[in-house]
Formats: structure tokens, C-alpha cells, sequence
């Protein structure tokens, strides 16, 4: 990997980090439901008007190796559709923790869910 791809990476991780500091939200649950089910992902709440930019996101998330998708809540607000982007997957999910948290203002939010599920994994591990 060459310095412009390193650095090209660095801005694409600050934007996110911009992004996710004003639409982002960590979803967890790391109690074990009825049928035994965890949570740990992020989403993103966008309505139609910003589709199109989530869309480019969505492109951005899968050029770093993080898997996402964007669904329709069926819901709307106002007049406009609503949408999430989602990173289900527990481990894209930490790997978009690890690399926005230094550039993040929600540092400590980030921080502390990457601790409650490390601590989650490895007391499961036992």
C-alpha cells in the first residue's frame, strides 16, 4: 500500500467519522434474547432526498472492506422516505469503529462499545 492510498484511506476514514458524528448509531445488545441472538451493529438514518450520498457511502464502506446495505424502513418523514444504511456484520462493524474513532467527537461512545463487546467475546469464549 503506497502513501496516497494510506492517506486517500486517512481522509475517506475522517469522513465517515463526520458522518457517523451526526447520523450514525451504535445498535448493541450483547444480552442473549429468546433464540439466543446478540446485536452489535451501526446504522446510518437518511431519508430520499440524501439517498443518492448515502448510496456513494455505501460504494466508500465497500472499497475499505466493510460490507453494508441500504433498506427502506417503510417508514417516512414528512413527505420523504426513510431509509438506513446498515454494517451488520459484528466484525465490519468493529473494524468501522476502530479505524473512525480517532477522528470521531464521539470518541468515548466508540471507545466503550468496542469494550463492552471484546468483553462480551471473550467472556463467551469461556
Amino acid at each position: 500500500m503506497g502513501v496516497v492510498d494510506r492517506m486517500e484511506k486517512s481522509l475517506a476514514y475522517l469522513y465517515l467519522a463526520g458522518v457517523f458524528d451526526t447520523k450514525g448509531f451504535i445498535n448493541k445488545n450483547l444480552k442473549p434474547d429468546g433464540k439466543r441472538r446478540t446485536k452489535f451493529n451501526i446504522s446510518f438514518n437518511f431519508t430520499d432526498k440524501q439517498k443518492e450520498l448515502f448510496e456513494k457511502i455505501a460504494c466508500m464502506l465497500d472499497y475499505l472492506g466493510i460490507k453494508c446495505k441500504i433498506y427502506e424502513t417503510g417508514r417516512t418523514k414528512g413527505k420523504k422516505k426513510e431509509y438506513q444504511l446498515y454494517i451488520t456484520k459484528r466484525e465490519h462493524a468493529r473494524m468501522f469503529l476502530s479505524k473512525i474513532h480517532n477522528y470521531s467527537l464521539r470518541r468515548e461512545e466508540i471507545m466503550k462499545a468496542l469494550w463492552e463487546l471484546q468483553r462480551y467475546e471473550l467472556k463467551k469464549k469461556r
